[in-house]
């Protein structure tokens, strides 16, 4: 999957300016990295699947991404934006449109040809490949934009409830060690908010009877009572 930034002007007074916006926006999708793609995924499949989204008609995945303020420990990366949902939008109509309103997405798009070429030759021999993705990621200054879903299977809906809930909550997902799967995690504050550490909340989760056996409303709230007790001990 590929991903193309495109940073909107603030509208208000106290927003970031563009620059810091399109830092924070870096970090933001890079550190959700495996929520979003695991987002992306579910979604494809409560739509028919990835090769049916994909190759019935070119498409882009829209992620609009709502600025949050920070809180009182200054600007976690992990909770820089709230997420509202995502949306596959055909890709010469992106295209077409962004050649009049979104001139930067015209830029990164040729910028890419090279990058979506060799990654199509080099994933070719892999029968799980299908196409590129690209994903636009889409802050805005406005209130949150809420769609409707259609009817999804349990399995898909789980799971994008599930990456929805670690990007909302700040939970970063990364391997503890090498070769290992990874942990929820969060972003600890260091040196009065210079820094910020990725820890993992609890390595055997996926085995945890007090995950396996809950309900996505109880582990949302597992999720948030680990969190506090990790950010209380720290």
């Amino acid at each position: 999957m590929a991903a193309h930034f495109e940073a909107v002007a603030p509208r208000a007074s106290g927003l970031p300016s563009i620059l810091e916006m399109q830092s924070y926006l870096r970090d933001f999708t890079e550190i959700h990295r495996p929520s979003f793609q695991g987002l992306i995924h579910a979604r494809m499949q409560s739509m028919g699947g990835t090769e049916k989204v994909l190759t019935e008609e070119p498409k882009v995945c829209l992620v609009p991404l709502k600025y949050r303020h920070p809180g009182s420990e200054g600007i976690n990366p992990a909770l820089t934006f709230t997420l509202s949902s995502l949306v596959f939008l055909p890709l010469q109509r992106v295209l077409s449109d962004a050649a009049t309103n979104r001139p930067r997405f015209t830029e990164a798009w040729e910028a890419s040809t090279a990058s979506r070429a060799h990654a199509k030759a080099l994933f070719s021999d892999d029968p799980g490949f299908v196409d590129i993705l690209p994903i636009l990621f889409a802050p805005h200054a406005g209130p949150t934009q809420f769609a409707t879903s259609p009817k999804l299977p349990d399995s898909a809906r789980s799971q994008i409830e599930m990456y929805s809930a670690f990007i909302e909550l700040g939970i970063v997902m990364r391997p503890p060690g090498k070769d290992a799967p990874p942990v929820p995690g969060y972003m600890k504050r260091l040196n009065d908010g210079k820094k910020w550490e990725w820890r993992p909340l609890w390595k055997n989760w996926y085995v945890d009877p007090a995950w396996t056996t809950s309900s996505m409303k109880e582990r949302i709230k597992l999720l948030k009572r680990k969190l506090a007790e990790a950010q209380r001990s720290s």
